[in-house]
């Protein structure tokens, strides 16, 4: 059940993330598509976290990606520490709040919950699920290209 509930977050993720704006915030795109993730980076992490103390383990599915995915992390964590604005360096670019350190750790976190909770099967539909996103996306993009905005 709870393994079902995180693949329908990690589609909903692609599904809806690239269709996220709001005209409330100075930033029309990015920073309302970076809350979006680290909302769902917070449901997946409740959701791992209860799924591993139902089963009393620690669920974690190791890649062959781990020791580059590990350096760049710590050259990240370094950067940070050693920065002149460490703010900017945790958080990022302060109207986006995209690129730092946090942002790097959420991405990494839900690489690992994705390889944890799929296998080769459920990947097929994940990959459809992101097509159908970049479909509407461009379908809605456009007419913007020639001077029609549908926002």
């Amino acid at each position: 059940m709870i393994d079902k509930l995180i693949r329908i977050i990690y589609y909903l993720l692609f599904l809806i993330t690239p269709l996220t704006m709001s005209k409330f915030t100075s930033e029309l795109f990015e920073f309302n598509k970076i809350m979006l993730i680290y909302f769902i980076a917070a449901l997946v992490f409740f959701l791992w976290v209860l799924k591993s103390v139902k089963e009393k383990k620690i669920l974690f599915k190791r890649t062959v990606l781990d020791i580059p995915i590990l350096t760049f992390l710590l050259s990240q964590i370094l950067s940070t520490i050693f920065s002149i604005d460490k703010y900017t360096s945790f958080f990022g670019y302060y109207g986006r709040f995209n690129c730092g350190l946090l942002s790097i750790i959420v991405y990494i976190f839900l690489y690992y919950g994705f390889v944890s909770f799929f296998d080769t099967k459920k990947f097929e539909f994940f990959l459809k699920t992101s097509i159908w996103s970049s479909l509407i996306v461009i379908l809605w993009g456009l007419p913007g290209k020639f001077g029609l905005d549908l926002s």
